[in-house]
C-alpha cells in the first residue's frame, strides 16, 4: 500500500472528502494531484460553490475537529 493510500483511508475514517490548505483543495479520488508538499494540509470536507463565470463547482473546506486544526 502507498502512502498516499494509507492517507486516503485514514480520511475515510476521519469522515473526510479530501485535504485542503490555504491555497488548494484536492478530493480521495486524485488526492494530491499537485504533488506538491502537503504537509500543511488539513482534512477536508466538499463543498459546492456557485462562481459567476463558471458555474457551480466543488471546493474543500477544512473539516472541523480535523489533525491540524485549531477547536478552540
Amino acid at each position: 500500500m502507498k502512502v498516499l493510500e494509507l492517507i486516503a483511508n485514514q480520511l475515510r475514517q476521519l469522515g473526510a472528502d479530501g485535504l485542503c490548505n490555504d491555497e488548494c483543495g484536492c478530493g480521495l479520488g486524485d488526492l494530491a494531484p499537485c504533488k506538491d508538499w502537503i504537509g500543511d494540509c488539513v482534512p477536508a470536507i466538499a463543498v459546492k460553490a456557485w462562481h459567476e463565470e463558471g458555474g457551480c463547482e466543488t471546493g474543500y473546506v477544512p473539516l472541523i475537529g480535523g489533525i491540524g486544526n485549531d477547536t478552540a
